[in-house]
């Protein structure tokens, strides 16, 4: 879950926050389809979404609260994977590999890999 607090709400950090989860989702891990779920009295948050080219999948009822405001009624929006879109550079990589702590030397493998990837 990811949430914008307070003062910080409507200066595009919910947009950089979720455009960047969704880069590392298809471009580093290889996921084929990344979902968005929101109370639907979320406005900002329904239309972000789909602002981000999510579509909506279905909405249902849950008995789960998000805060004092929330319903309990909720949407859920979907993304595939573009089509064409270079394999993730961790696609495949084995149970052990995920198991294992990550570190920082571990996402600069990652980003040069990535940079080299897109030189070619």
């Amino acid at each position: 879950m990811i949430s914008v607090f307070g003062k910080h709400q409507g200066k595009g950090w919910g947009r950089v926050i979720a455009a960047t989860l969704k880069g590392i989702a298809f471009e580093v891990w290889g996921f084929e389809k990344i979902f968005w779920i929101n109370d639907v009295t979320n406005r900002r948050s329904t239309k972000l979404a789909q602002s981000l080219g999510f579509v909506l999948e279905e909405s249902y009822s849950d008995n789960y609260r998000l805060g004092s405001s929330g319903t309990g009624l909720w949407f859920r929006w979907s993304m595939e994977r573009p089509a064409g879109m270079f394999p993730g550079v961790l696609q495949g990589a084995d149970l052990d590999y995920w198991a294992a702590p990550k570190t920082t030397e571990m996402l600069k493998v990652v980003i040069q890999a990535k940079e080299t990837l897109d030189d070619h």
